[in-house]
């Protein structure tokens, strides 16, 4: 499933107790149930929090589709879309169902108006903002979808027009960013749920279970349930206490994708990484070499004296594509080390093997015999000149970001550039920045212990380097669900009595 919920800053804004808070009562009202409130947990973040004990599985909310909002489907008891935004994009479907129902002021949709403010998402940035990140592809990809949201917006506009939806059309062009705004809140809080059959896969809207903030280790974990009809059920993923923060895992995606769908940099996020393309990392590396290097004695091409290693210098794509490697594809470089594709495909150049564009590098993924990134016993020198490309490849990028950065900074002060939206792109600069610098430090300490257990002759000093490495790929990968799908489907299954806040038997 994939997770596109409201960020961690998007709970709602109210003066009302957790317990009288109106949402929640007009889900009540609505036919639903919850054991959650709206407040503050022990982490200091406004959200979702358990109003009682709980036990994994236990459901803590449970929403009938009839008060969802759906993308087009006309078997599902939701809310559905206008009729003139049939077969359109399901984000322009849900977010012209926002402005339509805001401008009809429908009393069973009261949830939409509690919406707070867009969340800070690159998407309403100025273009003087987005230079803060100072990540040119991320700032192309807003502006392209800027781009097309205007597009969508005028044709949704004209489609109401010709269908003499005068509500629609007028709440569109009530502002130069109406549609823009309503479209950022769908994004960042719609989610994707396989219903029944009849039903299929929909994008929903679901009131009260939006407010769940996100945790890489969620305490809950949400489904469909064929129950009372059809509901959308949050179940506890861990035991809870009342009081206990009720949160969800948004997905498993790196901080980019976080800022541009949610508005937020994660405090915590394993598979976080940088990509740069292979041809960058050789050719910086070559560029950011250090003669104090101290993992090794090295020859002209940095890569150790003994000529083990065949890559050398002077990196090309007309080289590369020799190899049969692209240049420009984008490899992953994660805090702890760079991803396993990456590590195999340096083992490849660094030797000059050619590489099958079918099969990938050679010993890519396999694990067996204590390799990692096909690097196995007797491959310590090759490792270790892998390893300080790695390094260096991240030093000079963290420098370029810096040099980058103090610069956009400057015009950005010029400018009173400070919105809260801008604010995250920093946080997000920053962010790749701490994992550049974790990248370097961890690469240098891998390659030095790799060149010491080649001087040693390998042996166990060389397993214990693998191992090493193992390890810090390893730290890369998100942790596991707390609860395992066939537990979720067993209980989305049964029925949940409220009453007595347990299954019935």
């Amino acid at each position: 499933m994939i997770l596109v919920i409201s960020s961690c800053s998007l709970a709602l804004a109210v003066s009302t107790a957790p317990a009288t808070h109106p949402l929640l009562s007009w889900l009540s009202s609505s036919g639903g149930g919850a054991s959650v409130a709206v407040g503050t947990a022990a982490d200091g973040l406004r959200g979702l929090v358990a109003t009682r004990a709980a036990q994994p599985g236990d459901v803590l909310l449970e929403v009938p589709l009839a008060c969802c909002a759906s993308d087009e489907c006309t078997d599902a008891p939701t809310l559905q879309p206008p009729s003139c935004t049939a077969g359109m994009h399901w984000q322009v479907q849900l977010a012209s169902t926002v402005l339509a129902s805001r401008a009809q002021g429908e009393q069973s949709l009261d949830w939409l108006s509690s919406w707070p403010e867009p969340p800070p998402m690159p998407l309403l940035c100025t273009d003087d903002e987005l230079s803060l990140a100072c990540d040119e592809p991320l700032a192309q990809r807003v502006r392209d979808d800027r781009a097309w949201a205007e597009t969508q917006s005028a044709l949704v506009a004209a489609a109401a027009d010709e269908e003499g939806d005068a509500e629609l059309a007028a709440a569109i062009r009530a502002t130069p960013t109406a549609f823009l705004e309503a479209l950022a809140l769908v994004k960042s809080r719609a989610l994707r749920l396989k219903a029944t059959r009849a039903i299929g896969m929909r994008y929903l809207l679901v009131p009260v279970l939006d407010i769940s903030n996100h945790d890489a280790k969620p305490t809950a974990i949400y489904s469909f349930s064929p129950t009372r009809g059809g509901v959308v059920r949050l179940h506890a993923a861990r035991r809870l206490e009342a009081g206990s923060a009720v949160t969800i895992r948004y997905g498993d995606a790196g901080d980019e994708h976080y800022v541009e769908q949610y508005g937020f940099v994660p405090r915590a996020n394993a598979p976080n990484a940088v990509e740069l393309p292979l041809l960058r990392i050789l050719q910086s590396a070559e560029q950011h070499g250090d003669d104090n290097d101290d993992s090794g004695d090295e020859g002209e091409s940095g890569t150790g004296s003994s000529g083990a290693v065949e890559g050398g210098t002077g990196w090309s794509a007309e080289r590369l594509s020799a190899l049969g490697v692209d240049g420009a594809a984008p490899f992953a470089l994660h805090a702890s080390a760079p991803s396993v594709e990456l590590l195999a495909t340096l083992r490849a150049v660094l030797c000059a093997q050619a590489v099958d564009p079918l099969r990938g590098a050679c010993g890519c993924g396999d694990w067996e015999g204590g390799k990692v990134g096909g690097f196995g016993e007797g491959d310590e020198e090759l490792a270790a000149a892998a390893l300080r490309c790695v390094a260096r490849a991240a030093a000079a990028e963290a420098q370029r970001i810096e040099t980058l950065g103090n610069t956009v900074d400057g015009r950005a002060g010029e400018g009173g550039a400070g919105s809260e939206a801008g604010a995250v792109l920093r946080e997000l600069r920053q962010s790749k920045l701490r994992l550049l610098k974790s990248l370097g430090a961890s690469a240098t300490r891998m390659a030095a212990a790799f060149a010491q257990a080649h001087a040693a002759g390998g042996g166990g000093a060389g397993m214990s380097a693998r191992m090493m490495l193992e390890a810090a790929v390893m730290e890369a990968e998100p942790p596991p669900f707390p609860l395992a799908p066939r537990q979720l489907d067993s209980f989305a299954a049964r029925e949940w009595d409220w009453d007595r806040a347990s299954f019935v038997q």
